[in-house]
């Protein structure tokens, strides 16, 4: 019975790593040695605490570990550098109460219904959430103190200059929305090879092909993140790849070939 249930596990473990999510709650053979902590900061959530509500649509890997909170909920206790949560930078962090799933609030739901409701959204490729934490948190504070540009608030309409083979064209994308699927969804010929075609992962940062040289304008548009950092060493700053990165505001954006 428990060669069976441990391969019971393995099979759930695997499913959830295609989903780019992790459960903090293993079985013994599986666990971490020691818990994950954050020092100096509070893991957990009163219901007497207003939450700051953010909204995110994530693609696949997510790369977010989530496990039941001690005070109802589900909570992040990590994000993983290779999955698009990284992207967001501080928007999203460890200790991030999950408020709804596609629209499904589930706040008091347990790790179970949580994960129910993220594999069913996960069929489409992505993952809308909204996840909270206590209001006046600093990590969601976008101060322009020393002349840095104002944020935009996300939700935003802003306007994209696009080139694509020496040609331009201006379309329409939210703040907060994924770089990658807004040119998509306006027909944005991103992958014009028959060799990006074949080698793109489907935005999962890995391949590479979707990378586009961004030119802000307007908001405060991010350096590139660490894990976008390692995969492009070896291009200038302003050569990002779009499933990692987010729209912040108005910018030139030129498709490679």
């Amino acid at each position: 019975f428990s060669a069976i249930l441990q391969k019971i596990m393995i099979s759930h473990l695997l499913f959830l790593s295609l989903l780019g999510l992790s459960s903090g709650f293993l079985p013994p053979y599986l666990a971490r040695p020691t818990p994950y902590v954050v020092s100096g900061r509070t893991q957990l959530f009163s219901t007497e605490v207003e939450l700051d509500a953010r909204e995110f649509t994530l693609t696949l890997p997510m790369g977010l570990v989530i496990e039941d909170s001690d005070t109802g909920g589900v909570e992040v206790i990590e994000i993983t550098d290779s999955g698009s949560a990284a992207s967001q930078g501080d928007k999203i962090a460890v200790g991030d109460k999950v408020l709804s799933v596609g629209g499904t609030p589930c706040d008091s739901s347990d790790f179970d219904g949580v994960m129910g409701l993220i594999m069913a959204a996960a069929e489409t490729g992505s993952v809308s959430l909204a996840l909270g934490r206590p209001k006046g948190d600093d990590a969601l504070s976008s101060g322009s103190g020393g002349g840095a540009p104002d944020a935009i608030p996300d939700g935003t309409v802003v306007k994209l200059t696009v080139i694509e083979k020496g040609a331009d064209r201006v379309v329409e994308g939210k703040v907060g929305d994924n770089l990658r699927q807004v040119l998509l969804d306006n027909k944005v010929n991103l992958y014009n090879s028959m060799m990006k075609k074949m080698s793109n992962c489907g935005g999962g940062g890995q391949c590479l092909t979707c990378k586009v040289i961004v030119e802000p304008g307007t908001g405060a548009w991010p350096a590139r993140s660490e894990y976008e950092e390692q995969k492009l060493k070896k291009f200038p700053d302003n050569v990002r790849l779009a499933c990692m990165a987010v729209v912040e505001g108005e910018a030139k954006v030129e498709v490679e070939g």
